[in-house]
């Protein structure tokens, strides 16, 4: 698999952006030894906020060509006994028609597919587990309270995709989430036609030999 390190000089067409006020992002160091080098991305929320870390690379892609779909998250003890950060796609129902509106999004909540643990990194393979659509017409068959696995959604909407018009495919913290939420995302691997890329998110390496200010 390809390795694309994301850090604050060299971000690789990822950016964090805030849905819902009051939410913030940025890439760290830690916590705990990433599964993936040294760092990676925290999603901080309040008790109304919602933050998001995502890129447009994928935008357009077939959900039947995506192989593999893999994310490590970690939660602080004292935090929500159940909530991780979720993965999401912008979502087109039929690429092949003429309609490109918004149709909400594909959610893969890590809490509706495993046990959430605290403490420790936990990695999650969003293709066996459970999905759920925000909007029309996925939210018919696949709403939040019986979510779908990713085979039915494949069933149902052959043709469905990340939406070709800004498409993005992002990791998420808050719906809202009260009373507030911090976690952290790293080692995102997508494979597209059975060719990986993993992201590494990273912290800037500080510098230690021919500094100048």
């Amino acid at each position: 698999a390809a390795v694309i390190v994301v850090r604050p000089a060299a971000m690789n067409g990822w950016g964090f952006f805030q849905e819902v006020a009051t939410g913030s992002g940025s890439l760290v160091t830690g916590p705990a030894s990433p599964p993936s080098g040294t760092g990676s991305a925290n999603l901080v929320v309040d008790a109304t906020g919602r933050e998001l870390f995502g890129t447009v690379a994928y935008a357009g892609t077939r959900f039947d060509a995506i192989t593999n779909l893999q994310y490590s998250t970690y939660q602080p003890t004292g935090t929500s006994p159940s909530l991780a950060v979720s993965l999401q796609f912008d979502v087109d129902y039929d690429l092949t028609d003429v309609n490109t509106s918004w149709q909400g999004r594909l959610v893969f909540e890590p809490y509706l597919s495993g046990t959430v643990t605290h403490g420790s990194w936990q990695t999650w393979s969003p293709l066996g587990g459970n999905w759920w659509a925000s909007g029309a017409p996925g939210n018919t068959l696949c709403p939040m309270a019986t979510p779908c696995s990713w085979a039915t959604v494949l069933s149902n909407w052959p043709d469905a995709g990340l939406r070709a018009s800004v498409g993005v495919a992002q990791f998420k913290a808050g719906g809202p989430w009260p009373p507030s939420f911090s976690g952290y995302v790293d080692a995102f691997t997508i494979g597209v036609s059975a060719s990986d890329t993993t992201y590494d998110f990273e912290p800037e390496t500080p510098c230690t030999t021919d500094c100048y200010v």
